[in-house]
């Protein structure tokens, strides 16, 4: 075998079934449609560079954007303020509510 990788092997199979556009043909409308709708996605975290003195401080932002995340997600299922019989969702509520502490907030 004289190939410029001799420990590599050549894969010849393709899996799937999307092929490439052609080079200068813009994308169809359908195409364009699935990016638009995902270019107007709802981040948690803001926009922007980030610069932070140590990890600790990168950890605790990280941490206050997931939590506000989850805090909205249940608000707007209806669950927050909700805790069910389970000893996991009563744990799960507290830790909510520590962290809305922690962050200044009322739930």
């Amino acid at each position: 075998m004289s190939s410029a990788w001799p420990d590599q092997q050549p894969i010849a199979r393709t899996v799937g079934r999307r092929t490439q556009a052609p080079v200068g043909v813009p994308p169809s409308a359908e195409a364009r449609a699935a990016l638009d709708s995902r270019a107007n996605r709802l981040t948690r975290a803001p926009k922007g560079v980030f610069r932070y003195a140590s990890h600790e401080d990168m950890e605790r932002d990280r941490q206050r954007w997931q939590t506000q995340a989850i805090v909205e997600t249940q608000r707007s299922r209806g669950w927050f303020g909700k805790t069910g019989t389970r000893p996991k969702d009563q744990m799960d509520a507290a830790a909510i509510a520590r962290a809305l502490e922690e962050l200044g907030r009322r739930p």
